[in-house]
């Protein structure tokens, strides 16, 4: 009987040390985890991009060309509310067309006039990001670079069979600031919508490049 009593009291004193121990580790793991805890989250994104209004200024007159298409990629840092990303952005389609008819002779003859403008820029965007809910936040930012700029100028007419087309490329400093709404799918992946105003310094024949752009992408979180 005196055996059983030792047996029992030394598996009972086994097992509280054995489970402060587990405690013990269980508390170290977590506070371990908390401590080593990046302060940061990378992220990738991919946006599509609707320019419906590009504008050519200058000190004389703005040229509106029509809607422009393009993407743009982006790799960040997550800070809490704010975020730092290096972006690239490519977009192009952006036209402007005239016809002009003149009588030359007997004859009526009409020139095409074609203005069209592309645009590759790499910039460095800071957004902050105000949250509306569990899912939704607000974010309001902008961002700064350099972008290749291709204006190409194209005459033509057919009575002549004629066409002249002329490319004027820049590389110029860019700018942009803008305001969207996200929504989160998942913890990780995140949906965004937002618009963004770019404007640009002064190509070689004197005008600058003015956009409105708007946005449809998705964020990832690493």
């Amino acid at each position: 009987m005196k055996n059983l009593h030792l047996w029992v009291i030394g598996s009972l004193s086994i097992f509280c040390v054995t489970n402060d121990a587990a405690a013990y580790v269980k508390r170290y793991c977590e506070y371990t985890q908390v401590a080593n805890k990046t302060p940061y989250q990378t992220y990738i994104a991919g946006r599509a991009i609707i320019a419906p209004v590009t504008q050519l200024a200058d000190s004389d007159e703005t040229v509106d060309l029509n809607t422009g298409y393009g993407i743009g990629i982006a790799y960040g840092l997550n800070l809490n509310n704010v975020r730092i990303e290096g972006e690239m952005k490519y977009v192009t389609g952006a036209k402007y067309t005239e016809s002009e008819t003149e009588l030359d002779g007997y004859n009526y003859t009409t020139t095409e006039i074609e203005l069209s403008n592309s645009q590759l820029a790499l910039l460095l965007n800071m957004y902050y990001d105000l949250k509306l809910g569990d899912k939704f936040a607000m974010y309001i930012g902008g961002g700064f670079g350099f972008g290749y700029n291709q204006t190409t100028l194209t005459v033509s007419n057919a009575d002549y069979n004629y066409e002249d087309e002329e490319d004027y490329d820049d590389y110029l400093f860019a700018y942009q600031i803008g305001v969207g709404f996200s929504y989160s799918m998942t913890q990780n992946l995140k949906f965004d919508l937002g618009y963004r105003y770019g404007d640009t310094s002064k190509t070689d024949y004197k005008a600058t490049i003015k956009s409105h752009e708007i946005t449809i992408g998705a964020r990832y979180n690493f």
